[in-house]
Parts: C-alpha cells; sequence; structure tokens
C-alpha cells in the first residue's frame, strides 16, 4: 500500500506537541496496518483482486477516519500490490 499524508496545517502545534516531527513515522505503520487488516478481513481472495477499486475506496476511507484522530489527512492511497501467502498459491495450484 503506498499513501501520501500530510498534516493539519491547523493543528500543526498539536501534532508537534503530541506526537513530534517524525508524526507520520509513529502513526502509520499501526494505522494502516489495523485498516488493511479489517478490510482484508471482510473480502475473499477472489473478491480483493476483482474488486480492487472497491477494497482500496474502502481503504481510503477508513484510513481518513483513523488518521482524523491524529489531525493527519490522506492525500492519495494506492494499493500497488496483492500478495498471498504460500499456502493459499499452492493450494490455488493444486485445484
Amino acid at each position: 500500500m503506498k499513501v501520501n499524508v500530510k498534516p493539519n496545517v491547523r493543528k500543526l502545534t498539536t501534532i508537534y506537541r503530541n506526537l513530534g516531527m517524525d508524526y507520520d513515522g509513529r502513526v502509520l505503520p499501526s494505522v494502516a496496518n489495523e485498516v488493511l487488516k479489517s478490510v482484508i478481513a471482510r473480502f475473499t481472495a477472489t473478491q480483493l483482486i476483482n474488486e480492487r477499486d472497491q477494497v482500496s475506496a474502502l481503504v481510503k476511507d477508513l484510513m481518513r477516519e483513523r488518521l482524523e484522530d491524529f489531525n493527519i489527512e490522506v492525500c492519495e492511497l494506492a494499493l500497488s500490490e496483492m500478495k498471498f501467502g504460500r499456502e493459499f498459491s499452492t493450494a490455488v495450484e493444486e485445484k
């Protein structure tokens, strides 16, 4: 997943006070992981591939919602590459 974010300029003082200069490094990894897991759990592997735009839009909406708490705005989000685990790939190949 590729995400471009920016701080809410009206809340820079709050962001600096609460998170410091590395605001994105402190927040993005955990929020992105949480959001991705919650969205991916809602879809089958086939749906993840076939409905990529819908999945991406849902991830973007949830990321925006979660990052609002930290005064961070999502500019762009793209699901660039979807990889499945070895077990899944093996199961597909066997069928």
